[in-house]
């Protein structure tokens, strides 16, 4: 395909602002999942406060059943002593006694329970109030920080409008079916479409090019592509080259002698 030389800088502003235009996307790609990341921080907070708040529910409910068997024993206790005082045979009285010393070793071990079931009430309740507290804080940041990202969003969004409109005016200037190859280029190659000669490699997959590619490239009247990767090849002199002479004055013509 016909390539003047003055297309290969174009081509490299544009992909220059398509990898703008590329990074700025990701950035705003990446927000929703920074936010997303916040929330579900949170959600993990709520539900380890809700797990202490459960857990701690459930210590009270344990507490007060063995609290009220504690209280059946012991009025099993007091009854069986008053029981004691009627009884008519040793045998009655024995197993009386038996019950009575059962249900004594029954209160000791309840009590002992009690006390560990208070303790780990209040422990619990404890940790409970510190994560609630932890979670209230973590909530107030979570909530500046997805304003900060959201903001960060609208500006990379009007920013990311603004750039298309230059790479519009870029792409208006280099020929159509050129600006064909280079798109389907930069779908295919990771955005890159345009690779740097480097002596006689390509800069991109680092292949060694064909004499004849490079040749054809010295000449720079057609497009060169890499006969390994397919980006469109240039030579980072030539480009230095073009960019001077565009630069530089043209000569003025001496008046004669």
């Amino acid at each position: 395909m016909a390539l003047t030389k003055e297309e290969i800088p174009k081509l490299l502003q544009l992909q220059t602002q398509d990898r703008l235009l590329d990074s700025l996307q990701a950035s705003i790609n990446k927000i929703p999942k920074d936010i997303q990341a916040l929330q579900d921080s949170l959600d993990a907070e709520k539900s380890r406060v809700a797990e202490l708040k459960n857990k701690a529910n459930k210590l009270q409910i344990e507490k007060k059943e063995k609290e009220i068997s504690l209280a059946q024993k012991e009025e099993a206790i007091r009854k069986h002593g008053q029981e004691l005082n009627h009884v008519k045979t040793n045998e009655a009285y024995r197993a009386l006694q038996v019950e009575i010393d059962k249900a004594k070793s029954d209160v000791s071990e309840l009590e002992t329970a009690i006390l560990l079931l208070m303790e780990q009430v209040d422990s619990t309740s404890r940790e409970e109030k510190k994560a609630a507290a932890a979670l209230k804080d973590a909530e107030a940041k979570a909530q500046k920080e997805i304003q900060s990202l959201e903001a960060e969003k609208s500006k990379l969004s009007a920013e990311l409008t603004e750039k298309r409109s230059t790479r519009d005016s870029l792409a208006q200037a280099i020929a159509p079916e050129v600006i064909k190859i280079y798109d389907h280029l930069r779908a295919r190659r990771q955005g890159i479409a345009l690779a740097p000669v480097n002596a006689t490699m390509c800069g991109a997959c680092r292949i060694t090019l064909l004499p004849q590619s490079l040749v054809e490239l010295t000449r720079g009247n057609k497009l060169v592509a890499c006969e390994s990767c397919q980006r469109i090849l240039y030579r980072p002199e030539s480009i230095a080259e073009t960019a001077l002479s565009a630069r530089s004055p043209a000569p003025q013509d001496q008046a004669a002698p």
